[in-house]
């Protein structure tokens, strides 16, 4: 559990949706209050919804896998960012998702503004800009 708390809040949901939904990873969630109370329904179906929480939807799907390049970038500038310097709160992101652990995710470009998931699009690949 000690370990749990050294990690940033995107890690910690990553980790919750990567090592199978533990239930010692969604205690420190809670502790932190990083997750609105009604939206663990979304969380517990792995689906995602515009007006979902940017740290609900990691703790839907997961990060974007981290072998793509340039998975998660700050809009409008592009410049890549890692997921321990996420700001979950209000930062403006696009990320990538080619694969995924759900099926049903793959393929998705997904917008977050101010903390908030605005929209997605398909996406198969290819860098492109909506703003």
């Amino acid at each position: 559990m000690e370990e749990l708390r050294t990690l940033a809040d995107a890690q910690l949901c990553d980790a919750y949706v990567k090592a199978n939904r533990p239930s010692m990873v969604r205690t420190e969630i809670e502790r932190r209050m990083i997750i609105p109370v009604d939206e663990w329904a979304l969380i517990d179906a792995a689906e995602i919804s515009t007006g979902m929480s940017f740290a609900a939807l990691i703790c839907s799907i997961g990060l974007p896998t981290p072998f793509l390049y340039r998975s998660i970038e700050i809009e409008p500038t592009g410049k890549a960012v890692l997921p321990k310097d996420l700001d979950l709160q209000s930062g403006r992101y696009v990320l990538r998702y080619l694969a995924s652990r759900h099926v049903r995710n793959q393929g998705k470009r997904i917008y977050i503004r101010n903390g908030i998931v605005r929209s997605w699009e398909p996406w198969s690949g290819g860098v492109r800009y909506r703003f």
